[in-house]
């Protein structure tokens, strides 16, 4: 028989508390600034196209290339907090979605293959696969 401990349920607890207030700021990162930043980025594009002089244009293609690495920055912060598609989508979807944008920002490939029969995974359990995937 186990035996839980006290501290095993304070421990429980703090892990609670602690992921759900990083799902949270994932939240606040990619509809708040990640948000603002793409309309920012687009206006950008827009101006960029109306410039005439050649060297004031190709520094606001500069300027919005440094906006959308950071952007993708943003969307990847976000996404190691808390994958927005894991609740929505199974972590199937989130690693998928993990791997591109990590490619995207970083540059390196990931590839991922699955193979044996699909399962329904509670979310707490598809986090914590998650999270030990995402580690180098």
């Amino acid at each position: 028989m186990i035996e839980l401990r006290e501290d095993f349920h304070v421990t429980n607890y703090m892990n609670q508390v602690q992921e759900e207030e990083m799902k949270r700021i994932a939240n606040e990162l990619h509809e708040g600034p990640g948000q603002q930043l793409f309309s920012v980025a687009t206006g950008l594009e827009f101006l960029q196209s109306s410039i005439q002089e050649p060297g004031m244009r190709e520094y606001a293609k500069e300027l919005n290339q440094l906006l959308r690495r950071t952007i993708e920055e943003i969307r990847f912060i976000s996404a190691e907090l808390y994958p927005i598609t894991l609740g929505k989508l199974g972590l199937e979807a989130a690693l998928r979605s993990f791997f591109t944008l990590y490619t995207s920002t970083f540059g390196v490939v990931v590839h991922m293959n699955r193979s044996g029969e699909r399962i329904e995974l509670s979310e707490n359990l598809s986090l914590a696969i998650f999270r030990c995937c995402r580690k180098p």
